[in-house]
């Protein structure tokens, strides 16, 4: 792999303790079984944090980056809230979602992300165990929790915030032309996910 991509990895297994020490009360009460940020910079820098190192690493071992709508250039991307079984892109069901079920038990998840115009974009993602069809609940009844959970992770992990920076990649460069050409998950999705989901919470991330 990509000297850059192996310190993602390697970063996320070096504070995996510390990490889920700051995410296991929203973890333990949606029991989801994994959660990730994600940086992305209007340059097309990536870094990234997740509570599960191993799918970390075999994604990209496997550049499913490259069918992933959340890794896109910014202008391609809107704030809002996405549930990723409403994506209908084929090679990211197929292949990313499909591969993270088999291998990581991980199912269905949602994916908050907040664009700052000219700066870039976070992604807070969230992931249920395959089986657990209580995604919607969670959403519907429990979304400003969730927002509540990014607004302290994002002051609780600052010091991680900070590291995982400096071992970001170029994501820009690694996908190539589809990282500017692929629409956003949320622009994709989020019309669905506002019509199932309208409550104030979900664009108030």
């Amino acid at each position: 792999m990509h000297t850059g991509v192996v310190n993602i990895a390697e970063l996320s297994t070096k504070y995996h303790v510390e990490l889920c020490d700051i995410c296991v009360p929203v973890l333990k009460f949606f029991n989801f079984s994994m959660f990730s940020f994600s940086k992305i910079t209007a340059a097309g820098q990536l870094s990234v944090l997740s509570t599960n190192a191993y799918f970390t690493e075999y994604y990209f071992a496997n550049k499913y980056y490259m069918h992933d709508p959340h890794i896109v250039d910014l202008k391609n991307m809107r704030s809002g809230v996405a549930v990723w079984s409403y994506c209908n892109d084929v090679h990211y069901q197929g292949i990313l979602l499909y591969e993270a079920k088999r291998m990581f038990h991980i199912g269905n998840g949602v994916s908050f992300i907040k664009t700052v115009a000219g700066t870039g974009y976070d992604i807070f993602s969230f992931a249920v165990a395959p089986g657990n069809n209580n995604l919607n609940n969670y959403l519907f009844n429990h979304s400003n929790m969730l927002s509540k959970f990014i607004e302290y992770f994002t002051y609780a992990a600052e010091n991680l915030i900070i590291e995982m920076q400096t071992v970001a990649i170029d994501i820009a460069l690694l996908k190539g032309k589809k990282f500017y050409q692929q629409p956003g998950i949320t622009n994709i999705v989020m019309n669905r996910t506002e019509k199932d989901f309208s409550c104030e919470e979900v664009n108030s991330i």
